[in-house]
């Protein structure tokens, strides 16, 4: 792929990705959009089955308030069809099958349950349905522009979810919706001492599970956004292409606490034998005058560090910070040999 100075590099190319980079190439930006993958998607990805079935392996569902990309099925002419929400379901509980209704809404269900018809105690069932009106209450506190602005925010936010249901006196059946919630709903992705519950409320303030987020599937699978996506940017994208570490600006220095995050935010980049804070030796550079800071990108490969340098990105100075140069580097040379528009000589840190 030819390389040059750029405007915007866009790190991962899953929808979010391939939507920022469009966006960005739209306003006459020059956009690099860059994927540690072989394929663009992210969790928006299909195969075929053996009877040449397409099937979605990731994210599949398109809500009934997703109106972004509901206007994206609509401009690339996709068809989509409901989801089959008929009909019984069976809820597992302490060994036993409870089979029951499925309850339209969700907010007066147990977890998508008609809850009078599973059979459970009374008792047990009630206080479970009180714990979940509290949490519903919770999140109608919680503003979805500004969580930390609600009522009790900073407290909240020290709690974990599974201290609050403690706190609510909540049993084993009680505290099983906001798990499952926090494991696998719409909030998804974390275990229920992770988390806070500010941050759960918050998740459900903005994607409420009431707002029907799985109404519809894509005839011929929902990878096909990011599919038509990537093809029409498939001049800016680079597969293959893992970042190891990038700055905002020439404001960020390594030893920043955003460093900090940043090595959060990216674990895989970094060598399990240096956690200190700072610049990992050899991959990031000031450039000289403060005129902005380069850094390697590697290609894909086993462990913890890549073995090989693919190419430098280079903040081009504090008044257009955002700018990057790409130049190829085809080995571990030395950074003045490779990386090309970055200057002379940069420090190593």
């Amino acid at each position: 792929m030819q390389v040059g100075t750029v405007d915007v590099v866009v790190v991962g190319a899953g929808l979010s990705g391939l939507i920022c980079a469009r966006e960005l190439d739209r306003q006459g930006l020059r956009v690099r959009l860059l994927e540690a993958r072989s394929r663009c998607g992210g969790r928006m990805h299909r195969c075929r089955s053996a009877m040449g079935l397409p099937l979605d392996l990731g994210g599949q569902w398109v809500g009934a308030t997703h109106q972004r990309l509901l206007a994206l099925l609509n401009a690339f002419g996709l068809t989509r069809y409901p989801t089959y929400y008929e009909g019984e379901g069976v809820f597992h509980w302490n060994g036993t099958a409870h089979r029951t209704g499925i309850e339209h809404d969700f907010g007066s269900s147990l977890l998508f349950f008609q809850p009078d018809q599973l059979g459970l105690p009374a008792a047990e069932l009630a206080g479970a349905l009180a714990v979940q009106r509290r949490f519903q209450q919770l999140v109608a506190q919680v503003p979805p522009q500004q969580p930390w602005a609600g009522p009790d925010a900073a407290a909240l936010d020290r709690l974990s979810i599974g201290a609050w249901l403690e706190r609510q006196g909540a049993s084993e059946l009680a505290g099983y919706p906001l798990a499952w919630l926090a494991r696998m709903g719409g909030s998804g992705g974390f275990e229920p001492h992770e988390s806070s519950i500010l941050h759960l409320a918050w998740s459900q303030a903005v994607a409420p599970q009431q707002e029907t987020p799985e109404a519809w599937l894509v005839q011929g699978g929902a990878a096909q956004v990011a599919e038509r996506l990537a093809h029409e940017l498939a001049g800016l994208i680079q597969l293959s292409a893992t970042v190891g570490a990038t700055w905002a600006s020439a404001t960020f220095p390594p030893w920043s606490s955003a460093w900090t995050a940043l090595r959060q935010m990216v674990p895989g980049c970094w060598p399990a034998s240096s956690p200190a804070i700072g610049p990992w030796p050899g991959n990031a550079y000031p450039r000289p005058n403060g005129g902005g800071w380069c850094w390697r990108i590697w290609s894909a490969g086993g462990g913890r560090r890549p073995p090989n340098p693919v190419s430098w990105c280079c903040t081009t100075g504090t008044k257009r910070a955002g700018a990057v140069a790409l130049s190829p580097a085809s080995s571990a040379r030395a950074p003045e040999a490779a990386m090309g528009r970055c200057g002379t000589n940069p420090m190593v840190g």
